[in-house]
């Protein structure tokens, strides 16, 4: 049974009950208003309204305000407190409340959330609002339940049973609804800030540039499923971001930096991994502090990381599967492509079956093989063109293996602020000369020195340097090159966050 509706969420009441958000909603569904042809907000001052035709000259009307206290608020209320929230408003909303009549009703409840570990006991799965319940800002409630069971529908008739299918629905749907939620959270914060004539400002300067930016799709992936343990991102996913540092990072500095880009709305976060510091510990730091990010090792050499020994550290570092993406590479085997095929399928014996595996590729043969076994591909130290060509291997490997395209990503080094361009230049520096298929590889590029990546004085000029990225990747992984202390370390994720 699968079950649609926020105020379902005792099903699996243990699991975490609804947050509130502080904030109350009044609808009322049958004033009228022939003027108001399309989707109208008006903003005041910690009030909202919003008018939308549903026919016939009627409108469907909503505001909310904050919360005033813990107690719950009345089912219903007289029009004409919605009248005094809304005074000082434009002539037309007064307009509309005036067909509602001195006796109408208006329908008043607290605007909660839903956030919980598991969508899922025995039997009953939750999907939609009863799964991940989010402000109603984006008026996407409906559109995510319909989403949801079509993802769903897609897992059942995979092979591997009924309880097999709701943990890759899972898997697959968590990083959709928690970019949601985060939007939400982002949306709300921008229309309450504080004083009224400054938002208004920040809206006007900013918001017509940057909403549809966070809004448009990344993919030209389709939802279409194929035959395949790949994740594909669905063509209606937004712009997404995840984040990438060095492993070894002190414990603290690792929780605050992985709570600080959870707030700003990452996708993920990153850790290499280092013979003398554990990219695997890391994530543990990082799922400590931000319950809801995906988290991925990229990437584990197989010489120092056989399969074994990588399931043996998830399982004792108690990893969430269904937010986990483990990244492999070749290292220094002498059979690598081979190496590589056999450990994905070893690792798919060995892990959940929710833990996305991932293949570092720099060149065709090891992107084929990723699209044909992998459910993402890592790219390292490409530009945009490059990653361009290598999506086209990665999808030639999968259209032969007949399983969807993987997810490309790569990681993209930044560097911000004073000096930039010498940390990216010195990083690049180091990796050019590492051994010789960094050697092969940078000579093929034929790029100027300090080029590949972004180097920039400050965000906006960032934000324009990875906007290539965005167009021939899945998943931009910025890669920070600052100093590895929190001020630093949340000062470059701020200018870089999506």
């Amino acid at each position: 049974m699968a079950v649609h509706r926020a105020d379902l969420y005792e099903v699996l009441a243990s699991h975490g009950d609804p947050a509130p958000i502080d904030r109350c909603s009044g609808s009322a569904s049958k004033a009228t208003s022939p003027e108001v042809t399309t989707w109208t907000v008006l903003l005041g001052r910690e009030v909202t309204f919003l008018a939308v035709p549903i026919g016939r000259g009627q409108v469907y009307c909503y505001c909310d305000t904050p919360a005033r206290g813990r107690e719950a608020p009345q089912a219903t209320r007289s029009v004409g407190r919605l009248t005094e929230l809304l005074t000082g408003f434009a002539s037309r909303v007064p307009a509309i409340l005036n067909t509602l009549g001195s006796d109408g009703m208006v329908h008043v409840a607290p605007i909660e959330e839903v956030r919980l570990d598991a969508w899922s006991r025995g039997s009953v799965l939750l999907i939609g609002d009863a799964a991940h319940a989010a402000s109603p800002n984006m008026a996407e409630g409906a559109a995510m339940a319909l989403e949801d069971g079509l993802i769903l529908a897609e897992r059942l008739a995979e092979s591997g049973g009924v309880a097999q299918a709701v943990e890759r629905l899972q898997a697959r749907r968590r990083p959709r609804t928690q970019w949601v939620l985060a939007q939400t959270h982002r949306r709300d914060r921008t229309r309450n800030l504080p004083p009224p004539a400054a938002r208004n400002l920040a809206l006007r300067t900013w918001g017509r540039p940057r909403l549809p930016r966070q809004l448009s799709p990344t993919s030209r992936t389709s939802m279409k499923s194929s035959p395949g343990r790949g994740v594909p991102m669905s063509s209606t996913l937004p712009i997404r971001r995840g984040l990438g540092i060095s492993a070894g990072l002190e414990p603290r500095v690792a929780r605050d930096l992985a709570a600080r880009c959870e707030d700003l709305g990452y996708h993920s976060l990153w850790s290499n991994d280092e013979p003398t510091a554990s990219g695997l510990e890391t994530l543990a730091q990082f799922a400590a502090a931000a319950r809801r990010l995906e988290l991925g090792v990229g990437v584990l050499p197989l010489d120092r990381h056989p399969p074994v020994r990588i399931a043996a550290e998830v399982a004792r570092l108690e990893l969430d599967p269904t937010k986990l993406w483990i990244g492999i590479g070749s290292g220094q085997l002498t059979n690598p492509t081979e190496a590589m095929q056999a450990a994905v399928a070893e690792l798919r014996r060995l892990l959940p079956g929710a833990t996305r595996i991932v293949v570092a590729a720099m060149r065709p043969r090891m992107c084929r093989i990723g699209g044909a076994v992998a459910d993402a591909i890592l790219l390292n130290w490409m530009l945009p063109a490059q990653a361009a060509v290598a999506r086209r291997w990665v999808q030639e490997g999968a259209g032969d293996a007949g399983r969807t395209t993987p997810l490309l990503a790569s990681y993209v080094r930044v560097a911000v602020g004073p000096g930039s361009q010498q940390r990216l230049r010195g990083e690049e520096d180091r990796y050019r000369n590492i051994n010789e298929a960094h050697r092969r590889h940078f000579e093929a590029m034929n790029a100027p020195i300090g080029s590949v990546g972004v180097a920039a004085a400050a965000r906006p000029d960032l934000l324009n340097a990875l906007a290539p990225y965005h167009a021939a990747l899945d998943l931009p992984i910025v890669r920070l090159l600052a100093e590895h202390d929190i001020t630093s370390l949340t000062t470059a994720a701020t200018a870089a966050a999506p």
